[in-house]
């Protein structure tokens, strides 16, 4: 559904092998990909980021409709992808290729705070000169 209001074209559904899923959706014209038998590991990257979206985001709203989940999903999903600093590029985010020039002091003034869903959601970095 989500795909269809967004007009999003998809070829393949990947899904498990429970039995929520009717043979309606195997009837599609899509590819339906199913996961393994017993392997709890096989979805950890996307699992991972929904636990982060729910516990860092989405428990501190009452969600009121769906656009208001959208808004919040695609607030926090930029700020995800592109201001939250990531511990494997040594807590730079994914946009920023060098760590900034090392000063020996920084100054209160020249630290910005940029805030998301009412401060929800900060990123900071240094004022340009």
């Amino acid at each position: 559904m989500h795909t269809e209001d967004w007009e999003l074209g998809y070829r393949f559904v990947m899904r498990d092998n429970n039995a929520k899923y009717t043979s309606a959706l195997d009837a599609s014209d899509t590819e339906i990909k199913r996961n393994t038998i017993a392997s709890p590991n096989l979805r950890a990257h996307g699992e991972r980021f929904i636990q982060t979206l729910q516990v860092e985001c989405l428990d501190k709203f009452v969600v009121v409709s769906q656009g208001h989940l959208n808004l919040i999903n695609r607030q926090f999903q930029h700020w995800y992808n592109y201001e939250r600093p990531h511990s494997a590029r040594d807590f730079l985010p994914p946009g920023c290729e060098s760590p900034p020039a090392p000063r020996d002091t920084i100054r209160l003034n020249e630290v910005v705070c940029e805030t998301r869903l009412g401060g929800v959601l900060k990123s900071y970095s240094r004022r340009a000169a």
